[in-house]
């Protein structure tokens, strides 16, 4: 599995399209390192959104208008 995250960072970071990383304030992965996701990721920009680390499943709307908003701008 490791072998096909590397694989999959190293995809992601190579495209020359715009990414957006979402993190939700109560997240369980520490602010820290997703901000070091997203500086790592050519072209990316963080999103920070009310919640926890399952707000797409606890609040699909603000999730999708969050993905939205980016696709948008």
């Amino acid at each position: 599995i490791l072998n096909l995250l590397e694989d999959l960072n190293s995809q992601i970071k190579s495209q020359d399209i715009k990414k957006i990383v979402i993190r939700a304030k109560k997240d369980m992965i520490k602010e820290e390192h997703t901000k070091r996701i997203a500086n790592g990721i050519k072209r990316s920009s963080l999103s920070i959104i009310d919640g926890d680390h399952f707000i797409a499943n606890k609040n699909s709307k603000l999730f999708n208008e969050t993905v939205e908003n980016f696709l948008n701008a």
